[in-house]
């Protein structure tokens, strides 16, 4: 080759080395700065084109002698590079598309992390890098077989998108292969083609990502949409105006954490002098407990020949709902408030304690016992506790992301602010108060957003 040729050689080289570098730190540093919990695949990636780089760059007699680092350090890292950079690889295959068939690529990269860490050891201790060169590359081969099994089997949970990096997977096979055997002098010439399969995959996953990122695009947007109608086919699922209570001043606050959420309040008119109050919660929130507070609705509404029983009520609704709530906790109180007799019947199943606050008096208190959550067990009895009522009572249900909303310092609400709230100011307007109750929790909540549904409902006694 001429001098001229050797230059444009070496820039090319060098240009090819420096741009596998940077693209490999910037991808290692963005992916553990800013990846998902539990995912490893772009940092993997980004460690594998780094140490391709960094070994491209070694091998340039210029790089070599601007440095002026000696060649031994030179020899030892692009060993040790060349060791890793399989372990990197497919644990960035394993992330990207699942373990594989018998979770081969996730084997693979683990027992290559071993091999290059004594490999990379021993060379150090012994003195001689590139001691395990030919070991290392062969198990290469292997590796290359086992991906390509797991590519015809299907065995990779791959998208529509990723196609071109299945092309550009193939493409490597063949340099590598090609690599293999002109080292191996089978090949009448010594031509390098592992840059080409390089520049293949990383264009290629390129192409991946962004198409992958338009698909995710167009589902969040259906998604989001789906979302919104679900939220207002719940909304149309709370009590109109027309159902509320009209003999009692009241106010009611229904926060959902998500788009839709798994809390759930009714009224429910059974005659002239009594309606019922249903305040319930599904544990967890987003869609399945938005469904299963759907589920809890009906049930609740199927039981109106024994309205003005709680007791009652509540085990018809658990015995409806038993088996049916896939391993989710449901709880709630279901109360028949009785504004001619002055009496409040409740049933609670494993929900908080509805408060009550009588009128004109310094405190507030709990009323009513808690029995086992809907769904537990099957025959589960409910009892029905009774208190006396009088004029200027107030009566607050609400639903546990009220008492646990937890303040920056991880500190919660507590029911006992709650009570101290009622107490301290229980005599004014009903909906001025209970705009008052969660003026306070967001205050304790800073900016930190809800950790739960918040549902709060509050009943003055005429």
């Amino acid at each position: 080759m001429t001098e001229a040729q050797l230059l444009t050689a070496e820039l090319t080289a060098t240009a090819y080395g420096s741009i596998l570098f940077a693209v490999g730190l910037a991808l290692v540093v963005s992916g553990l700065m800013f990846r998902p919990r539990g995912t490893l695949e772009v940092p993997a990636f980004g460690a594998a084109i780094l140490m391709h780089g960094t070994r491209a760059l070694g091998e340039i007699p210029a790089v070599r002698t601007a440095s002026e680092l000696p060649d031994e350090l030179f020899a030892y890292s692009g060993a040790i590079c060349f060791y890793f950079i399989s372990a990197a690889s497919y644990l960035f295959i394993d992330q990207y598309w699942g373990p594989g068939l018998w979770k081969s690529l996730r084997r693979v990269w683990q027992f290559h992390l071993v091999f290059a860490t004594v490999a990379a050891a021993t060379d150090l201790y012994s003195g001689t890098p590139g001691g395990f060169m030919d070991a290392s590359a062969t198990l290469v081969v292997v590796y290359r077989v086992v991906l390509l099994g797991n590519i015809v089997t299907r065995s990779l949970e791959t998208r529509r998108e990723d196609i071109y990096v299945l092309y550009g997977i193939g493409v490597v096979l063949v340099c590598t292969v090609h690599d293999v055997l002109a080292n191996a002098g089978v090949l009448p010439w010594t031509l390098e083609a592992r840059p080409i399969g390089i520049v293949a995959v990383m264009a290629a996953l390129a192409c991946s990502i962004l198409l992958r990122a338009r698909a995710d695009d167009r589902q969040l947007g259906t998604l989001s949409a789906q979302l919104s109608t679900a939220r207002e086919i719940q909304k149309s699922l709370l009590p109109p105006k027309s159902l509320h209570p009209a003999t009692c001043p009241h106010a009611v606050r229904y926060l959902p954490m998500d788009e839709v959420g798994g809390d759930l309040y009714d009224f429910i008119p059974i005659d002239d002098g009594r309606f019922a109050v249903l305040v319930a919660d599904v544990a967890g929130h987003g869609i399945p407990a938005a469904l299963l507070s759907t589920m809890l609705k009906t049930a609740a509404a199927a039981q109106s020949h024994v309205a003005g029983e709680p007791g009652r009520v509540v085990e018809e609704i658990n015995r409806r709902l038993h088996g049916q709530l896939g391993g989710y906790l449901v709880t709630l109180v279901y109360a028949v408030v009785d504004t001619r007799a002055r009496q409040l019947g409740l049933s609670n199943a494993g929900h908080p304690a509805p408060l009550l606050r009588r009128g004109g008096a310094p405190a507030a208190g709990e009323i009513g016992r808690a029995d086992a959550a809907i769904g537990v067990m099957e025959d589960e009895s409910y009892a029905t506790t009774r208190v006396g009522l009088e004029s200027g009572d107030r009566l607050v249900f609400y639903t546990d992301g009220l008492t646990e909303a937890e303040s920056p310092d991880g500190e919660r609400f507590s029911v006992e602010r709650v009570k101290a709230l009622l107490a301290g100011d229980g005599d004014g307007d009903v909906e001025r108060w209970t705009e008052g109750l969660l003026e306070s929790v967001r205050g304790w909540r800073g900016r930190a957003e809800l950790q739960d549904d918040l549902t709060v409902v509050s009943l003055d006694i005429p």
